[in-house]
């Protein structure tokens, strides 16, 4: 009866160790914009010609909300409900609602990969009327 006594003891104060440690996960889904991109503008190192001279990609990342434009767009779009994982090697999976002239129409994904050295490349599937998916290299602005 001992023996079973401890064990039992022993698997509750590991069981109770495992749950008040709290690791974070790659696969935890978080709240709002990484705090690595907060605060910070991007704009594309490559410029496209739309048929309306040569236009970049930009994008802002407030605290909770993405505002992007792009070559060919007329307005600005916006991402808000931000939630993300981390999916390792300074790579982040970012997924939100679509925002265009302040109204909410469905989902949008976003991949981050921060190069480093305030380079850092976004891979973005929109909207059916945005460009879809595009893939470009941004550097920091501010």
């Amino acid at each position: 009866m001992k023996k079973f006594s401890l064990l039992l003891s022993l698997v509750v104060a590991m069981s109770s160790f495992a749950l008040l440690n709290g690791n974070a996960s790659a696969s935890t889904l978080h709240k709002d914009v990484p705090s690595v991109l907060r605060g910070k503008k991007w704009v594309s190192t490559k410029s496209y010609n739309v048929g309306r001279g040569d236009e970049k990609y930009t994008i802002d990342f407030s605290n909770n909300a993405i505002g992007y434009t792009y070559p060919g767009g007329y307005d600005p779009v916006g991402i808000a409900n931000i939630k993300y994982t981390y999916v390792g090697k300074n790579r982040y999976h970012l997924v939100g609602k679509h925002l265009e002239q302040g109204l909410e129409s469905g989902k949008e994904t976003m991949n981050v990969h921060i190069l480093g050295n305030k380079k850092i490349t976004v891979s973005f599937h929109a909207k059916d009327n945005l460009p879809k998916p595009w893939h470009t290299t941004l550097k920091q602005t501010n």
